[in-house]
């Protein structure tokens, strides 16, 4: 990989991981959508596809919280 593009690449990853946790942890502000897609695009075809698959996951792991209402209550 040539230093352009390995500069590209990591580029790329900053601003998905900064639009992923905006989307996720922002005050559903739906807008990121548009802007994340190209970069994931971007990504995968560089041959990141399952790097992204992977930080999403882990992602949607680490911002969600069970609320209140979903807990098991005893019977």
């Amino acid at each position: 990989m040539e230093r352009e593009d390995a500069d590209g690449a990591l580029d790329l990853w900053a601003q998905f991981c900064s639009l992923s946790n905006e989307l996720l942890a922002g005050d559903g502000d739906l807008t990121v959508g548009p802007r994340l897609a190209p970069v994931v695009a971007n990504l995968c075809t560089r041959g990141l596809a399952t790097l992204v698959r992977d930080y999403s996951l882990h992602s949607l792991e680490v911002h969600t919280v069970p609320s209140p209402s979903r807990s098991l209550l005893p019977l």
